[in-house]
């Protein structure tokens, strides 16, 4: 008796594992819609970055390939090659023709590894961000980082085309 017993137990248990596995599976999530690519033919977008520091390799980050990026640039969640061969503290980097923006709401990564030798001076580093529409700011923010720690965040803007406007 106390043998079926543990097989009812067991075959509750499993049973209701297996029950609940297959009702989560069935639910499906619906695709999300994937928002159209802005027309670069119509508008000139670019972007500026401006450190206030020279960009430097970051010593703890874990290296898989022989390319670590001094900054890394990503637009909507895509990487950005950026040359900053030449990029010095206060220099700005100018961007032009950005992929990947869409109508809507749109996001900028970007981070980046101030100096760590013990000369750097400053206890706080920036980077300033700035989006340009035909060569007008839409978009711009300045991103800081504590003592020792990398400077990252995101910029957030919306890309609204002359329909979506209300003009009354």
């Amino acid at each position: 008796m106390r043998f079926l017993l543990v097989l009812l137990v067991w075959g509750i248990i499993i049973g209701g594992v297996y029950l609940y596995t297959v009702k989560r599976d069935s639910r499906t999530v619906a695709a999300v819609p994937v928002a159209e690519a802005v027309s670069l033919d119509a508008k000139h977008f670019s972007l500026e970055i401006t450190p206030t520091f020279n960009l430097e390799k970051d010593p703890f980050a874990l290296v898989l390939d022989d390319q670590q990026t001094l900054l890394e640039v990503r637009i909507n969640g895509k990487n950005l090659q950026v040359d900053t061969q030449q990029a010095q503290a206060g220099q700005v980097m100018q961007i032009e023709h950005l992929a990947n923006l869409v109508h809507g709401p749109n996001e900028i990564f970007i981070q980046a590894a101030p100096p760590t030798a013990a000369s750097a001076s400053a206890s706080e580093y920036g980077v300033r961000i700035k989006v340009m529409e035909d060569s007008l700011p839409i978009a711009e923010t300045t991103l800081w980082s504590n003592a020792g720690s990398l400077v990252s965040g995101s910029l957030h803007f919306t890309i609204t085309t002359t329909e979506d406007t209300d003009e009354h």
